[in-house]
């Protein structure tokens, strides 16, 4: 008979006196063997932790952390700016290019024209004019004003008059010209 079976009998109370000194000795035996291997590897299953290495492990763990927490810290950040950025910049675009009432060529047309009056009153011996005018360089900048609603394109020109160069500088919105260099 196998022990398990033995064993059933035992416990319902219907084995003879020896099955029962049998399986109850069978019983002690497991028991001494268990008592004796937990013994022997008790110490390495539970062993005590050593605090060099506990704390080793909790700088490593807190320094992983705050490591962590700024790099998602500066991710956050620089998506905030971003968007607040391109909010701002867009904002200025839209109002720069909703706001444009003279092209790039009709800037050049009004920065000779004023050139050539700014240099007829500042200079008495200039004899240019603007069918004498070569236009050395032409290009467009964005400006933004504190306003975001008022900003612009603004035109500069590089004219030259013979030998005298002058940059002019053209709003895109209002036309309004100013001179930036005569040479």
């Amino acid at each position: 008979m196998k022990f398990e079976e033995l064993y059933e009998k035992y416990l319902q109370g219907t084995c003879t006196e020896e099955e029962k000194l049998f399986v109850e000795n069978e019983i002690a035996r497991a028991r001494a063997v268990n008592e004796r291997l937990l013994s022997a590897h008790k110490e390495e299953v539970i062993r005590p932790a050593d605090d060099k290495k506990v704390k080793k492990a909790k700088k490593k763990f807190s320094l992983k952390m705050a490591v962590t927490a700024a790099v998602v810290t500066l991710v956050v950040l620089v998506v905030v700016c971003g968007a607040v950025l391109g909010g701002v910049f867009g904002t200025a675009a839209t109002a720069a290019k909703n706001g444009v009432k003279f092209s790039l060529e009709e800037g050049e047309i009004i920065a000779v024209d004023y050139a050539v009056e700014f240099l007829t009153d500042r200079y008495p011996g200039f004899t240019g004019s603007a069918d004498k005018v070569i236009v050395k360089e032409r290009e467009r900048d964005f400006e933004i004003t504190s306003k975001l609603k008022n900003s612009y394109y603004a035109y500069s020109y590089e004219l030259l008059f013979g030998r005298t160069e002058v940059e002019v500088r053209v709003n895109s919105r209002t036309g309004e010209c100013r001179i930036t260099d005569v040479d």
